[in-house]
């Protein structure tokens, strides 16, 4: 994924478009930590921190938690979505919930 990402950066940056946000969803939990590790020593741009498929609420949460966790707690990213199959206002009381508990 992160081969295609540079691929896709280059040919934004041949035709002279900078201002890009880097984003890299993913449906695994180490899979997501370790894109995203990979793009933010790799590059520098901002980095949107997101999940796909994360699921329901129940097994969502988990998924969001750990890996957004785990990255912001490292300085990775710059701006997030938490995922679930569920009503979007879960979504960001979730998000919230996650940023409140890093400080």
């Amino acid at each position: 994924m992160v081969e295609k990402i540079s691929a896709y950066l280059d040919i934004f940056s041949a035709c002279d478009f900078e201002q890009v946000v880097l984003s890299a969803k993913c449906s695994q939990v180490r899979e997501t930590v370790e894109v995203y590790q990979e793009l933010a020593g790799r590059f520098d741009f901002p980095l949107h921190l997101g999940f796909t498929a994360a699921g329901v609420p129940e097994t969502g949460l988990i998924k969001n938690s750990l890996a957004l966790g785990m990255l912001l707690d490292k300085g990775i990213g710059d701006t997030l979505r938490v995922s679930l199959t569920a009503d979007p206002v879960e979504e960001v009381l979730a998000g919230k919930e996650i940023l409140y508990n890093l400080g």
